[in-house]
């Protein structure tokens, strides 16, 4: 006889041994029926989290990436998820031959809400940059988008930056996110301290403002998020934007890239292993100093009395030192009388100088146009 104890210590009841085998196999079969159930369910949740976090990644721009008609500006961005998939996103992208968008956000909450919201407010930001004049009209679509049956109240910090590369004029607005820290060549960092509005996706009537800053040859610019600054350590004591400047200014030698490693070994060092909550974005954007005595100026659309006075207030202004003048026609479509006054006198001031000018991607018109004014004989055509 087998006996069976119940839920209480004097209950049970008498058995046969068959009886009892027969119990004892289908509760033993139960639960390792629930127990893979449940193993299989855990690696189904684990294959999705995987698949969400690659398209995640790959809807971020490269790490790394070359713009050809941007050679004075360099951007790199970084991102370092709390969780499987996260919140943060960062973009950047050309508008057109002229101008040069990036931006980043944090969305918030954590996890897959997070993420979708993320994906939705980072397509809206670019296709409303390819269509809007200004950041501040950007956002201002954005936002009411956002706003749109947003039963969950979800909503991102961003800021938002377009750079004029003609000028290195930069205008941006900040929708409640962290001040960006600016390294001008020479001095200390800086926070751009300004705020333009609420956080998107927050109220639909706020309406944003916007800034400019002019950026100069060797400057930098670091955009982040909470995460970075707000890293703890075992004692819950913060990372902070002053331990931030301190690295960025001790990486000023450094090319972009290496700036974000070093600040993220700065903040993994600070942490001492202790896990974060929230996620480290960064990019950063650095203007290239003049180099070797050279100088290119893209020309774009047509050179005429309209356009020439920007071409020459560029070679009054730039070509002081410059010893190689290069000027590339690739995209240019007309020069008039008064472009071609313009492109005289700066070889004029190249020649006075002992320096050079050069003439690269010459088309066809153009340069039927060069030789009728016996032009292709003076200037260095290539």
């Amino acid at each position: 006889q087998i006996l069976i104890l119940g839920e209480g210590a004097d209950m049970y009841i008498e058995t046969s041994l068959p009886t009892s085998l027969a119990l004892v196999y289908l509760v033993t079969n139960l639960s390792t029926h629930a127990v893979l159930d449940t193993k299989a369910h855990i690696e189904a949740v684990e294959t999705d989290l995987r698949i969400a976090s690659k398209i995640q990644a790959d809807a971020l721009p490269p790490a790394a990436p070359d713009f050809e008609d941007f050679p004075q500006i360099i951007l790199r961005g970084s991102m370092n998820t709390a969780k499987e998939v996260g919140g943060d996103f960062y973009d950047y992208f050309p508008i057109d031959e002229n101008h040069l968008c990036f931006l980043i956000a944090d969305v918030s909450g954590k996890g897959t809400p997070a993420a979708l919201f993320m994906m939705k407010s980072k397509t809206m930001i670019k296709d409303y940059t390819l269509t809007k004049d200004t950041t501040s009209e950007i956002f201002n679509a954005v936002n009411a988008r956002l706003c749109e049956n947003n039963d969950e109240a979800m909503f991102a910090t961003a800021w938002i930056g377009i750079l004029d590369t003609r000028t290195m004029t930069l205008q941006y607005t900040n929708a409640g996110h962290n001040y960006p820290v600016l390294q001008r060549k020479g001095k200390p960092c800086e926070l751009i301290e300004s705020v333009h509005g609420l956080f998107l996706g927050g109220m639909d009537f706020t309406r944003y403002k916007q800034a400019e800053i002019t950026l100069e040859p060797g400057d930098r610019l670091l955009l982040y998020t909470d995460g970075v600054t707000e890293a703890h350590d075992c004692e819950n004591a913060l990372y902070g934007t002053q331990r931030l400047k301190k690295i960025l200014d001790s990486t000023r030698d450094e090319p972009g890239e290496k700036a974000l490693e070093n600040i993220l070994a700065d903040i993994r060092l600070f942490a001492d292993k202790v896990p974060q909550f929230e996620d480290i974005t960064m990019v950063v954007l650095t203007t290239k100093e003049k180099s070797g005595n050279e100088l290119t100026v893209r020309l774009s659309g047509e050179l005429n009395t309209l356009s020439a006075p920007e071409l020459s207030a560029l070679v009054d202004s730039e070509l002081d030192g410059v010893q190689t003048l290069t000027l590339d026609f690739a995209q240019c479509d007309y020069v008039s009388s008064a472009g071609l006054r313009i492109l005289l006198a700066a070889f004029k001031k190249m020649k006075g100088a002992k320096g050079t000018m050069k003439l690269i991607n010459v088309g066809q018109n153009f340069s039927e146009v060069l030789q009728n004014t016996g032009l292709d004989a003076v200037f260095d055509i290539q």
